[in-house]
């Protein structure tokens, strides 16, 4: 058991970038002479490639998380983690490797499908909060935004109780009441040095400012989007591609390119990406990097 392990792990089994396989099993052992005890213990559990590798030589690989499917930890039940070509071994994935990645991926589906109901819980709180706020009538609108009309006496305060009162301006004598006038301003004399400006004499000319044109930048270009027949036939193709996977453990896996290889004379790239993102948003499907699940 022992020389077997050391076999996977030695130099002939290491892949190289033109043999790397979207949707393999490999495992993933750290160069380094002093490994930390997380990546010994990410060296014994398999892991799924997900991604192409990039310009720096990386892929991504995606590890079922052991402490969330077994000991319910909080966090992610897939984890994803970078790693460089270098450090991958090849390896044959066996019945307990998808048994974990489908667990995994249910264990996702549920928490998506929770965080979706909280969320429409909470708008549905805010909705009923509104109604609350607003008037339920167009009657009670009206009568809400009614405006008060104040006396503008203090009899017309009292008219109620039959008891008139005096206003203020009768009790007090009439020369108070009497306000002074004031004076109208005269303008002042102008100085007999300065001439006068005639009043019919044209006002100085305002120099013309230089025109600015306006440089307008074009809309951006609207957005289509796939119409609801469109996205119910395009849900029916994927259902079918998903069917013919038989032979294929649990769970059924393809590769973003296949499916679009396979859609291609029906379905625009455009169509099929944003089919793939409404289709993910129902919870039908799981996309991890270039690799579609179904959930």
């Amino acid at each position: 058991m022992a020389s077997s392990r050391k076999r996977a792990r030695g130099h002939e089994a290491r892949i190289s970038a033109d043999d790397l396989t979207l949707n393999t099993w490999v495992l993933v052992a750290p160069s380094q002479k002093h490994v930390k005890v997380a990546d010994r213990a990410m060296r014994e559990t398999p892991a799924l490639l997900v991604s192409k590798a990039d310009e720096a030589g990386c892929v991504t690989v995606a590890y079922p998380n052991q402490l969330v499917l077994r000991h319910h930890f909080k966090g992610s039940a897939l984890l994803l983690k970078q790693v460089p070509i270098s450090d991958l071994r090849r390896y044959e994935g066996s019945k307990a490797d998808e048994a974990n990645l489908t667990a995994a991926l249910k264990a996702m589906k549920a928490e998506r499908q929770k965080d979706k109901d909280s969320e429409s819980e909470a708008e549905n709180d805010s909705e009923s909060e509104a109604e609350d706020v607003l008037p339920a009538t167009p009657q009670a609108a009206t009568e809400r935004s009614a405006p008060v009309t104040l006396s503008a006496t203090p009899a017309a305060c009292t008219a109620s109780t039959g008891e008139l009162l005096a206003s203020p301006e009768s009790m007090m004598p009439r020369e108070a009441c009497a306000a002074p006038c004031t004076p109208l301003r005269q303008a002042p004399p102008t100085p007999s040095g300065l001439p006068k400006v005639p009043d019919d004499s044209p006002a100085p000319k305002t120099p013309l400012r230089a025109q600015h044109t306006m440089l307008v930048s074009p809309s951006p270009p609207k957005m289509e989007s796939m119409s609801k027949e469109r996205l119910v036939h395009f849900t029916q193709m994927v259902s079918k591609s998903f069917r013919r996977l038989r032979e294929q453990a649990s769970p059924k896996r393809m590769t973003k390119q296949s499916l679009a290889e396979e859609l291609e004379a029906e379905f625009a790239p455009w169509e099929t990406d944003q089919g793939l993102a409404k289709l993910e948003e129902k919870n039908k499907i799981f996309v991890c990097g270039e690799v579609i699940f179904r959930t």
